[in-house]
This record gives structure tokens, sequence and C-alpha cells, in this order.
């Protein structure tokens, strides 16, 4: 299976921290998006809305957002959906520049994943040798725009 690694960010919630990284997340060159984790309202077992933080309550979001995108594209495949949801996440490096290009490809925007004309991404497959082992990767290539990104920042 395949698993989308999601890093935690403060929510508007608290104006003056808005993307910054939850104290508590994750983060690392592996993460793929972050989306708001903290504080979240959510349901407590005695039926009423609490505030709650952690990566549990960003992961829901960035799922959420990938299902808005598939609803959309029912005929996009995994990959595809994977491409869009990171291809319009905002940039917020420059809110956490410890953790510059460690908190996957931004924040997940919902709302230009939805609005913003980005042509449907293609998929191939790719091997390399590793350890001689050989070993299968995939490679987006609408992620062009993102690797730019990445070279522009650090030429």
């Amino acid at each position: 299976s395949k698993v989308i690694l999601v890093a935690s960010t403060q929510s508007a919630a608290d104006a003056s921290k808005h993307d910054q990284r939850s104290r508590f997340s994750n983060y690392g060159l592996g993460v793929d998006v972050a989306a708001p984790g903290n504080p979240i309202l959510s349901t407590s077992k005695l039926g009423k809305y609490i505030a709650q933080s952690g990566t549990s309550m960003a992961a829901p979001n960035a799922a959420g957002a990938a299902a808005l995108i598939w609803s959309v594209n029912p005929d996009w495949s995994r990959d595809q959906v994977l491409a869009k949801l990171m291809t319009s996440s905002d940039d917020i490096d420059a809110l956490n520049p410890r953790y510059k290009h460690k908190l996957g490809n931004g924040r997940v925007n919902s709302f230009r994943a939805l609005t913003e004309e980005v042509k449907a991404p293609s998929v191939r497959q790719a091997w390399y040798f590793k350890k001689n082992k050989l070993v299968n990767i995939h490679f987006l290539y609408v992620l062009i725009g993102l690797a730019n990104r990445l070279f522009a920042q650090n030429p």
C-alpha cells in the first residue's frame, strides 16, 4: 500500500503562528504535504466539540482535500490525485526556515486544487539499481514545477 506522509501546521486559530510547523509534528524529506492539525475542533467521547491537536488531526484534512480532488476528477488515478494535491499546496517554507524543504510541498489548499487549471499529471515507471537490487520508483512529471522552485531557492 502507498502512504501519504502528512505534517501538522498551526491552524488559523492563532493568526501569529498560522502555517508554522506544529511543535510536535513530524518533518523530513519523506513528508509529502502539510495540513492544519493544531488546534482542530473535533468531537469528544462525550459528544461535544473540543480542540485537539496532532498529525491525527492533520491527516484527515489532507485526505479530505484529496477526496475533493477525486470527486471532481473521478477518472484520475491515485497518483494523479496526489500530484494535484501536492502541486496546488501553498509554499510555507518562508514561515518555517528551520524546516525548509522538510514539510513536503506545502500546506494543502483545497480551493486552489479545485479552481486552478493544471494539466492532468502523467506517471511513468522508473527503475534503478540500489545495492545490486533492482528497485521500482514512480516519477510524477508535473512535479517539475516543484523542482524548479527548489532549485530556484538553492542555486
